[in-house]
């Protein structure tokens, strides 16, 4: 087994066990309730219902399809980006998850686990310097277990390691 390759699989094993942290799974519901809902938001709701399914089934494809479309109808709803980033993730498309999860970090969404998704991605693009720099900067919320598990990882990618 080539390094790359073990390195792939530690990034999406990392990137399976954040996804818990300080956070529900998607907070749609609560989100429903709290406002009335048009039709556009309602057919987000379903389509990021739908996307999950998906993406828990392992319908990668069918998971992207439906969270770019609950991303289309509700543009500023920051639940239907982040599952779209996650989604990316688990793809392997490590650039348009970053650029996704760097949305949220423009809509206000600066968590433990937004950061450290950013910081997998860069990781898994190489781009281990701007890992580091964006876990250190928000050290103060990041849980010493994630904080060290990046590091590590980030250490296991710098060329010459």
């Amino acid at each position: 087994m080539n390094s790359n390759f073990m390195m792939k699989l530690a990034l999406t094993t990392a990137f399976v066990a954040v996804p818990n942290i300080g956070c529900t799974t998607l907070g749609i519901s609560s989100t429903m309730k709290a406002s009335p809902v048009d039709a556009s938001a309602k057919k987000a709701h379903k389509w990021a219902r739908k996307a999950e399914k998906s993406m828990a089934k392992g319908q990668l494809e069918k998971a992207l399809m439906y969270a770019e479309l609950a991303v289309e109808a509700d543009m500023m709803n920051r639940d239907y980006r982040a599952l779209l980033a996650r989604v990316y993730m688990a793809q392997g498309r490590f650039r348009s998850a970053e650029r996704t999860y760097m949305d949220l970090v423009d809509l206000g969404q600066v968590d433990p686990r937004t950061v450290i998704s950013i910081a997998l991605s860069r990781i898994a693009q190489g781009k281990v310097e701007s890992a580091v720099a964006i876990v250190e900067a928000n050290r103060s919320i990041i849980p010493a277990s994630d904080y060290g598990l990046t590091l590590a990882l980030a250490r296991a990618k710098r060329p010459g390691s």
